[in-house]
């Protein structure tokens, strides 16, 4: 019964911890030398180069719901479905359209920004040198939006890929049999697209490899193109990249109950489990799951605890 009663005050004060816990972030952005990232409260943090304002946070930014980086700009997006720009606006890139409303994604491209509207249709302003903010009058059913360094990438709801802008590089000639598309991404001169069965494709250049995509590799489920490399995470929680600096694909293990996945099971991966378990955060049942019942609940808390302190 003592037992019982010290790990419910255990559990209890785990649970007070999560409650309270502040800055937890959900997503980031990155841009030439400037880092964005937004906070689980819909606020903004912005750190690095200020030179262009692309620091300078609005006073009173709230409830934001993602976020963007240009070159030297900082884009996002609020819950009502307007956008909010800052930074360098030498090329009108943080000019938001006027009665601009509606939106459900946003991108940024060297210096320019995209915005994807509810009805699938896309709106585009700042530099328009190669045509990037010229969007094709009949496109509809875009579904995501990327931003290149000159051009601009929408993938439609069938699938399918659109590019305009600057081509230079061959960075706009989406392959012909390209299909069966569900993630889109756009470096400076490339273009990369994740297929629904786990492949890449990438075009544009490749001076630096990063369009030479490793011979056998699946199960990618993210994508990120970089300035001049390519970025991918796989199913297995493996990193690999290729293009500039080489290419590289770690060997990571996983840990079932390493939740942090800092290949060892301690008390940050108990907290983390009871965040799953109680609803604050979505289950991962691969690793979570230490009974194998395909859920994540308080009998797997207690599981990864025995494994925290040693019982295991």
């Amino acid at each position: 019964m003592e037992r019982k009663c010290v790990f419910f005050l255990f559990i209890l004060s785990l649970f007070s911890s999560i409650m309270l816990k502040a800055d937890t972030f959900k997503a980031i952005a990155a841009g030439y030398s400037h880092t964005v990232a937004l906070k689980e409260d819909g606020t903004v943090v912005c750190w690095g180069s200020n030179e262009y304002g692309q620091c300078d946070v609005p006073d009173g930014l709230t409830d934001v719901v993602a976020i963007a980086a240009g070159y030297y700009h900082t884009v996002a997006l609020k819950e009502d479905g307007t956008v909010v720009c800052w930074g360098s606006n030498e090329h009108g890139q943080c000019s938001v359209p006027d009665g601009l409303t509606d939106v459900i994604s946003i991108a940024a491209g060297g210096h320019h920004t995209i915005a994807l509207k509810k009805d699938g249709t896309v709106v585009c302003w700042g530099w328009n040198r190669d045509g990037q903010c010229n969007v094709p009058i009949d496109l509809t059913n875009v579904i995501a939006i990327a931003g290149g360094g000159f051009h601009t990438v929408a993938l439609k709801e069938d699938g399918t890929v659109v590019c305009w802008g600057n081509n230079e590089y061959g960075q706009c000639d989406v392959p012909n049999d390209l299909t069966n598309v569900v993630a889109i991404s756009a470096g400076w001169y490339h273009t990369v697209a994740l297929k629904e069965d786990g492949t890449v494709v990438c075009w544009g250049s490749n001076e630096y490899g990063q369009c030479d995509v490793p011979d056998g590799l699946t199960d990618v489920v993210a994508i990120s193109a970089g300035q001049r490399n390519t970025y991918v995470c796989l199913k297995n929680n493996t990193i690999a990249y290729w293009g500039i600096g080489g290419d590289y694909i770690p060997t990571i293990t996983v840990i079932k109950g390493d939740l942090n996945g800092d290949q060892q099971i301690d008390i940050s991966d108990v907290i983390l489990c009871l965040r799953m378990a109680i609803g604050i955060d979505n289950p991962e049942p691969s690793i979570g799951d230490m009974n194998n019942d395909g859920s994540v609940d308080i009998s797997d808390v207690i599981l990864i605890l025995r494994k925290a302190i040693g019982l295991d």
